[in-house]
């Protein structure tokens, strides 16, 4: 894993970039517009987090080893299709993505792993998408101080099949900011109220890094009530 030194050296707007990506002042259309002017975005990730995906596939084939390779599965936030391309590497075949930039999204569409794709925000509103369609929703490094949060969770569980899961991995400092502070008590009030059952908390060693280091990553798995 590169150290932030060495990303600076590389590229020098690394850490205007990444602090504007993590600015929880900014709105989604802010920090879609960040993204669609990283042009460089596949560059800098493998070098600030070069295994992410890996690890992140490591622990899906562990989770569903037996899993039909023809499940529908969505990646939320697919950027540019770096964790689904690992997905493709185990065999699986029926893959969705739901990413809002532009930018990101064209390039992720050329590499061919995607049956379909939704240009939409993960947020409360409404995904333009039907209730109960996939087996698993994917996703790494979505949830995050001014990304993806806690109020997209009953949309995600609305279009995962009963008995369906999703299963996110997201760096573990970011727990601890505030931004992120109602994360997993939200979990915990949803499966109060019967939406999610919440599978597995665990960590993932040497998930990525930021400006204090390497950071471990934190996975989840929530699954939809069967009945």
């Amino acid at each position: 894993m590169a150290d932030i030194k060495s990303l600076q050296r590389a590229h020098p707007d690394y850490m205007e970039m990444f602090q504007e990506l993590t600015d929880t002042s900014k709105s989604k259309e802010e920090i879609t517009a960040v993204y669609d002017k990283w042009s460089n975005y596949e560059e800098i990730i493998k070098l600030h987090a070069p295994n992410r995906s890996l690890l992140g596939a490591k622990a899906f084939k562990a989770e569903y080893e037996n899993l039909n390779k023809e499940a529908k599965i969505l990646d939320i936030g697919a950027g540019t299709g770096l964790a689904a391309h690992e997905l493709v590497k185990l065999g699986f075949t029926n893959i969705d993505a739901l990413e809002p930039c532009e930018t990101l999204a064209n390039l992720a569409m050329k590499k061919n792993i995607y049956k379909k794709l939704y240009k939409a925000y993960l947020c409360k509103d409404r995904l333009p998408i039907e209730d109960n369609v996939y087996d698993i929703i994917y996703s790494v490094g979505v949830f995050a101080p001014g990304h993806a949060r806690e109020d997209a969770f009953e949309e995600l569980f609305r279009i995962l099949k009963p008995g369906g899961q999703m299963m996110t991995i997201t760096g573990e400092g970011y727990l601890k900011d505030p931004q992120m502070s109602n994360f997993e008590p939200r979990m915990a009030e949803l499966e109060k109220e019967g939406i999610l059952i919440r599978r597995k908390r665990e960590i993932l060693p040497f998930y990525s890094a930021d400006e204090n280091g390497p950071m471990n990553g934190m996975i989840f798995v929530l699954e939809k009530p069967a009945n």
